[in-house]
């Protein structure tokens, strides 16, 4: 059960428990019997008395209940708390920095104002890296634009291969037409 759910179990009106004497008083009073008024302000202060015992049960309930609440939230954060840490320290027991690189100097400094400058430097050197990685690193358009023009010269090369063919196709048949002319003429003299 949710603790909700538990809240509003506590917060809805039990119906309140019938006085033992109330029957015994309707009795009498059907009976004709008169009660004296002190034993009907007794029997008052006795029913105020159990009202009050039930209110103060329901509000112990309550109490109960926000209290559960409270504790399971309370857990629950400890909980998650807890997953955190052990998060942090399995990352922790698996990243180990080398600190050998850094000089003496720079591991004992005295004042804030040494700490900012060093700490600025540091910073300048690492824009310095990474301007030197992108200049290293290879241009990803150059390979997608290195194919373009492997195929356009392919294109071109087939093109240039069939014009080839045509023209040495052209040549020989020129030559076979012109030494057929050739022989014809001299055929024609003999």
């Amino acid at each position: 059960i949710t603790t909700e759910k538990k809240r509003k179990r506590a917060t809805k009106k039990k119906p309140a428990k019938k006085s033992k004497k109330g029957p015994v008083k309707r009795r009498k009073k059907e009976s004709g019997e008169e009660e004296s008024e002190e034993e009907e302000e007794e029997e008052e202060e006795e029913e105020e008395e159990e009202e009050e015992e039930e209110e103060e049960e329901e509000e112990e309930e309550k109490m109960q209940i926000d209290r559960q609440s409270s504790l399971e939230e309370v857990s629950s954060e400890a909980q998650e708390v807890a997953d955190q840490e052990r998060k942090e320290k399995v990352y922790e027991d698996h990243v180990t920095v080398d600190f050998t690189s850094i000089s003496e100097e720079h591991k004992e400094l005295a004042t804030q104002d040494e700490y900012d400058r060093i700490k600025n430097g540091y910073q300048e050197r690492i824009v310095e890296i990474n301007d030197e990685l992108e200049k290293l690193a290879p241009n990803m358009r150059a390979e997608q634009r290195f194919q373009e023009v492997a195929g356009r010269l392919n294109e071109q090369t087939g093109e240039w291969r069939d014009r080839k063919k045509n023209l040495e196709n052209a040549s020989d048949s020129f030559e076979k037409v012109k030494e057929e002319r050739s022989r014809l003429f001299m055929a024609a003299y003999e």
